[in-house]
């Protein structure tokens, strides 16, 4: 018997084992003992975590559009643990992956898709009580390679004020154009911005401890290659001229 007033509306099963399978109807009866129809049945299964995991996908980090035929796709944990994880994909050629277990880094495969077209891959995170995410979806561009091109260099010290020649690691190289994905150098001071839309490019190239430089009239076209060679970045040393 429950006090309806007292449970405002809301009632908890306290102490059920994990996983079993319960089925509750609500009869009212007022306090005159008239009694009302049985509500439907209504059923659900104890979990100790009721909580859905959360998370997100992406394709190529996020770039706008590729020209490959096999790109990554990335799957994140919002604060959830990897342990006993699975995951549902529903991929970009319309084939579901079932549930499997939850891998961080998956190769996609672009399938029967012809370019152009739109990439669409979506993701159903699943935890280990059975808990389901919403599903969580992202997009690219599939294009033909020779539709694309790219921009590629590396960033080293500029030792025309005596600093010591070195690849710059870290550097941010950003394209003018907003729906260009940028990119960073790597250890060896090498980068290199793929899938760019045929046209005219200004790249910034910014890392904090340095002066950052502008290299205009880049001109990118469809499936080539645009080799910048060495750019080089000015040091920005703290005592450069001698003040303490």
């Amino acid at each position: 018997m429950i006090d309806a007033i007292a449970a405002h509306g809301r009632w908890v099963d306290p102490g059920l084992p994990n996983g079993q399978n319960y089925c509750y109807q609500l009869i009212a009866r007022t306090a005159t003992m008239v009694q009302a129809a049985g509500s439907d049945i209504v059923c659900a299964v104890a979990r100790g975590d009721s909580t859905a995991p959360r998370g997100s996908i992406t394709l190529n980090d996020g770039a706008p559009r590729s020209g490959s035929n096999v790109w990554a796709g990335t799957i994140q944990l919002d604060h959830e643990a990897p342990t006993g994880m699975q995951m549902r994909l529903a991929l970009p050629d319309g084939g579901d992956s079932g549930w499997i277990p939850y891998q961080p880094v998956i190769t996609v495969p672009a399938g029967n898709l012809t370019p152009p077209t739109v990439a669409t891959i979506a993701v159903i995170l699943r935890d280990p009580v059975g808990n389901e995410s919403e599903q969580y979806v992202d997009d690219m561009e599939y294009v033909a390679t020779s539709s694309v091109g790219a921009i590629s260099g590396q960033l080293r010290v500029d030792t025309s004020l005596g600093d010591a020649d070195g690849p710059i690691a870290g550097v941010n190289v950003i394209p003018d154009a907003p729906t260009e994905a940028g990119a960073s150098t790597d250890a060896s001071g090498a980068f290199a911005l793929d899938n760019l839309t045929p046209g005219t490019y200004q790249l910034e190239f910014a890392l904090p401890g340095y002066s950052t430089r502008f290299v205009a009239n880049i001109v990118v076209s469809g499936g080539a290659t645009q080799a910048l060679g060495v750019v080089r970045l000015t040091p920005q040393p703290l005592f450069r001229d001698g003040f303490e």
